[in-house]
């Protein structure tokens, strides 16, 4: 769904697509909204630390791609070194939260 999407679509943009990054990072203030009542719902404390754990790594997610916006957007353009560890922190974020929503599909019961 929007949650695969926004994974699939910072995969996808350019890497000057400075906009698009910008999109992506609004995206997933929403989503962890929408997490946040999910988890304030769950009826075991173990799914509810799960969908918490996924909320936790969008944050970290958002704030690397939004790092590396401002990185991009900048007035100085950056140097090879720095688009490399941006790109890294988000990649390495990318997969945290891969692992999250792992963790939660394979919650026995769990539909969908």
């Amino acid at each position: 769904g929007v949650f695969a999407g926004l994974l699939a679509q910072r995969g996808q943009e350019r890497a000057d697509d400075v906009a698009g990054m910008a999109a992506a990072v609004d995206r997933s203030e929403g989503l962890r909204s929408e997490f946040g009542a999910i988890a304030a719902g769950a009826p075991t404390a173990d799914l509810r630390a799960k969908v918490v754990a996924i909320s936790d790594n969008l944050r970290s997610f958002s704030s690397s791609v939004e790092a590396e916006r401002m990185l991009r957007s900048g007035v100085l353009p950056p140097t090879a070194e720095q688009l490399e560890s941006a790109t890294v922190a988000v990649e390495s974020h990318r997969l945290a939260l891969e692992g999250a929503v792992d963790a939660l599909r394979a919650t026995p019961g769990l539909v969908g």
